[in-house]
């Protein structure tokens, strides 16, 4: 019965990021060689590795802004912008020179309806990295949904001129050449 106690109480506060970072909360939190970062049924447990990477006080500086934004991608994907956007601004905070907190928050951003802070963080990250093709392509959606399809086009174009340096960059190129190919010819 003591024994049994004792596990429930691990759990529950295990449950609440009450217990230090364990050895798979990275791989839990930034879904490593796996492709549960598409998965909705992981996001809970997900968020709940990165809190306890948080909580545990082993991470400061750049590496403590990478687990917020593993964070904020989680609570972005549950639909919690608000607290998201808490994570994103305290990654932002700790590495402002690291261009997917900008990329990241301008998500939220657009998911909230405010199309002028997203192209001003996404603005943001092409400054800061001018090879960043997802900031293009993102950047080249909002404008394609405000109507402005001249600087939509010239921004899929953008990400198509930067070179592919990793699978973002590439999935930015795949769904720029989708776009453009569904946007009306220029006249």
């Amino acid at each position: 019965m003591r024994r049994l106690l004792s596990l429930a109480a691990f759990v529950l506060l295990l449950s609440y990021g009450a217990i230090p970072a364990m050895a798979d909360d990275r791989q839990v939190c930034f879904s490593v060689g796996s492709d549960d970062y598409k998965r909705d049924d992981v996001i809970e447990t997900s968020m709940r590795a990165c809190t306890r990477m948080i909580q545990s006080g082993q991470y400061s500086g750049s590496s403590l802004a990478y687990i917020y934004r593993g964070r904020g991608y989680w609570k972005d994907r549950k639909g919690d912008y608000d607290s998201a956007l808490e994570d994103f601004n305290e990654a932002v905070r700790l590495d402002p020179k690291h261009v997917e907190g900008y990329d990241y928050r301008a998500s939220v951003w657009k998911n909230k309806g405010n199309l002028e802070r997203a192209i001003a963080d996404l603005d943001m990250a092409i400054r800061l990295d001018p090879t960043y093709a997802a900031a293009y392509y993102r950047r080249g959606e909002i404008y394609q949904e405000k109507g402005d399809l001249e600087k939509a086009r010239s921004d899929y174009n953008a990400t198509l001129a930067v070179p592919v340096k990793n699978r973002i960059a590439q999935w930015a190129q795949d769904m720029a050449r989708e776009k453009l190919a569904d946007l009306p010819k220029p006249r």
